[in-house]
């Protein structure tokens, strides 16, 4: 399954006026571009709440123990997420992110997204947009 696949299969959406395309290193690698005039505020894709990795969503905390999660503080800025990232990772098939380890731009997407809540990793990431523009 390649990685749009996966990501329709979980209930992902990307407009039909837009297309994934390799660009050269030099530009960035993988990105996206439009295969029309946009407007502003059209919506490019959507990802859904439960298929951001996050320590809301990963069972690691769960399985951890919320009072030891809390005790360490895991709950706030990146450590929590990268020990997420590194067991859903380890998990292989096992685990429902397993289609998009390796695959840059969700990569960027999902750091864009912690970026943004790094002091509250909690709090709900209602909607992200990305745009990734190529001069």
């Amino acid at each position: 399954m390649d990685l749009l696949e996966w990501f329709k299969s979980h209930s992902g959406t990307i407009s039909a006026n837009v297309a994934i395309h390799d660009f050269s290193l030099s530009e960035g690698g993988r990105g996206m571009i439009a295969t029309r005039d946009l407007n502003e505020g059209d919506e490019l894709f959507n990802i859904p709440r439960a298929l951001l990795l996050s320590p809301r969503t990963s069972e690691l905390p769960k399985l951890y123990g919320e009072r030891e999660w809390r005790r360490f503080r895991l709950h706030k800025g990146w450590n929590g997420l990268i020990l997420c990232m590194m067991w859903e990772e380890a998990a292989g098939q096992a685990s429902k992110w397993n289609g998009y380890f390796g695959i840059d731009i969700f990569h960027c997407a999902l750091a864009c997204c912690a970026h943004v809540h790094a002091e509250n990793m909690t709090s709900e990431c209602k909607r992200l947009a990305c745009v990734l523009v190529s001069t």
